[in-house]
């Protein structure tokens, strides 16, 4: 694979099972990538050159756009100037183009043959690619002054906003009298970014009152990538009366000599501009910024609230701003916010009036539940039988808050709350409660933990089972028949699926043999003999038919022996597959798949 564009790797597991349970998310294997080799694609280059039905070359173009291989990037290039159908020329350009930037031609200029193709598509890729190839702007410049499609006219202007190549900033500006508002849009932003000095060109103030919203949006989007300097465009744009134009404002890089507009249109009537400046204003960290704020906490919109509680929590603001903070802990309209953001900054002194909320009547599960939250990240032991007693709430949010808080002050009289809420209706609520038994370890979760990793029926999820053996890891356990079942997990296949038993998911059985790794070296004999016998069960079990382990499980099985002597772990590429072709040799030849001989890393029996 010298010549593949682009690998994927296996994930590395061990980092995170050294902090969090393994899971279908985390575990996610990256799918192959298609590669095709270079005498495949001369062989479909030669075809090429043969057939008459433009259909089929049209289908070989597609078959070349899957090789992730430099080599046919030549080939269609060289195809493309030989071409006489304008469908499969299109469908060329087009699938030169999905190459991106590795899509590096030999004869760029030759694109400028296409650049008055009577196709709006064959026009647009070839003007990208031409582009992207030289980053000469001019000729693109030259064939947006006569382009009638709007459809080519924002594709090229996008590609000229993103090319680094330098650009012809006065030549651009008479883009701002053009009659289409996609020109002036197009030109405006590009103005506004690559101008040292926006505010100092006159073209640019005139198009802040342009009648189309467009380009008043766009001058604001180009600002973003322009210099911070720019102050008096931006102040103009804020009080513009289109709230998506004042939005953009919003959304602007922060300087002190900004602060003033993100403050004002932290205010604004669109809860969606409040939304995006308070984003902004998790730049600031001085009292003003603080302050403006601390006013959206009583926002009437939830994604406001939400977008100052985090700017809040970023800028983790001094003992004044926490003070204020907790005396909105008597505001009902903002006491939610306060009570997230307490808990998020670790504010202890504020843990016995979160409690004593809690313990009101009436207050809304959304109150429950930060409260819960934020007590448990205070470490708030006095809390813990109170917190106890909310795990029979009927809203999910707070038995799953309960669940995650119980885990956090690790005291001994909820450790039976946790064992009921493991089997919650809830997934999310019983994943987080065994969670929480390891992040505990004590030996009393044992039997619960057991049942839950021997539970390989329909109503138990593979998470609940990867998250058990996690668990059982920081118990470390030396019964038995807990050992056994890890074991078991590992090299038995023991879900039922149809008419045969097949294993489990990959992360749960990695998850079983991690578990008896790290309680053999927690002085475990037992289950560190166990371990090596399972893991040499893996290379050497004479039942195995191909395709039983996945190259994924195969791949973590290599990060595990690794990990068990303690060597260096470096990610694994995953093999690229061949594509199918779209026109194949009939009958075609039978593919001869040797089973693959999987061979561990190290001798984990070797001492």
């Amino acid at each position: 694979m010298k010549s593949a564009l682009l690998i994927v790797f296996f994930p590395l597991i061990i980092p995170l099972w050294e902090k969090i349970p393994l899971d279908s998310k985390n575990t996610a294997v990256p799918s192959s990538l298609y590669f095709m080799e270079d005498n495949d694609i001369l062989q479909a280059k030669g075809y090429f050159s043969k057939v008459q039905d433009s259909r089929i070359r049209s289908n070989l173009v597609n078959d070349l756009a899957d090789a992730n291989n430099k080599r046919a990037v030549a080939v269609l290039e060289e195809l493309l100037y030989n071409e006489k159908s304008l469908s499969v020329r299109d469908n060329i350009l087009k699938n030169l183009s999905l190459y991106g930037k590795n899509a590096r031609l030999l004869k760029p200029a030759r694109l400028k043959e296409f650049f008055t193709s009577p196709s709006p598509t064959v026009r647009r890729f070839a003007a990208l690619l031409y582009l992207a190839n030289t980053h000469d702007s001019a000729p693109l410049l030259g064939m947006l002054a006569g382009e009638k499609s709007i459809f080519v006219k924002n594709s090229l202007w996008d590609a000229l906003f993103n090319d680094p190549g330098k650009l012809d900033i006065l030549r651009c500006s008479s883009f701002l009298e053009s009659a289409f508002p996609s020109d002036r849009a197009g030109a405006a932003k590009l103005i506004a970014a690559r101008s040292s000095s926006p505010d100092s060109v006159p073209a640019l103030l005139k198009a802040v009152s342009d009648k189309a919203v467009s380009v008043r949006y766009s001058i604001a989007e180009g600002l973003k990538a322009g210099p911070v300097s720019s102050v008096k465009i931006p102040e103009l744009l804020a009080v513009d009366k289109n709230p998506s134009v004042r939005a953009a404002v919003a959304a602007l890089s922060v300087s002190p000599e900004r602060e003033k507009i993100f403050i004002r249109l932290a205010g604004d009537t669109d809860s969606e501009v409040r939304r995006i400046a308070c984003i902004t204003l998790g730049g600031y960290s001085d009292d003003a910024g603080i302050e403006s704020l601390l006013k959206r906490f009583s926002d009437s919109s939830g994604p406001v609230r939400a977008a100052a509680e985090d700017a809040i929590i970023n800028i983790v603001p001094g003992e004044k701003h926490i003070s204020e903070i907790e005396s909105m802990l008597n505001d009902r309209a903002a006491r939610n916010s306060a009570i997230r953001v307490l808990g998020s900054l670790v504010a202890k002194g504020a843990a016995p009036a979160i409690s004593e909320i809690l313990a009101e009547k009436g207050i809304s599960f959304e109150t429950q539940a930060r409260a819960i939250t934020a007590l448990g990240q205070l470490s708030y032991t006095p809390a813990a039988l109170d917190i106890a007693k909310k795990a029979s709430s009927s809203d999910s949010g707070v038995r799953r808050a309960v669940a995650a808080s119980l885990g956090r002050l690790r005291v001994k009289e909820t450790d039976d709350t946790l064992i009921k809420l493991s089997s919650d209706k809830d997934n999310a609520t019983s994943l987080r409660a065994v969670i929480s038994m390891g992040r505990i370890g004590d030996i009393y979760f044992e039997d619960t933990l057991f049942k839950i990793i021997s539970d390989v029926g329909t109503s138990n999820t593979p998470e609940m089972r990867a998250a058990g053996c996690w668990a059982l890891a920081s118990i470390n356990s030396t019964d038995d028949r807990v050992l056994a079942q890890l074991r078991t997990l590992h090299q038995k296949k023991v879900i039922a699926m149809e008419m045969e038993k097949v294993y489990d998911s990959d992360y749960v059985r990695a998850s079983a043999i991690l578990a008896l790794i790290k309680m053999g070296r927690a002085d475990n004999p037992a289950a560190k003999d166990l371990a090596v016998k399972t893991i040499d069960y893996y290379y050497t079990n004479p039942f195995l038919r191909e395709g039983d382990n996945t190259p994924a499980m195969d791949d973590y099985m290599r990060q595990i022996c690794l990990y068990y002597k303690d060597m260096e772990i470096n990610p694994e590429i995953i093999e690229s597959v061949r594509p199918q072709m779209s026109v194949s040799k009939y009958p075609p030849e039978k593919e001869v798949r040797k089973k693959k001989t999987v061979e561990p890393p190290v001798d984990v029996k070797e001492k």
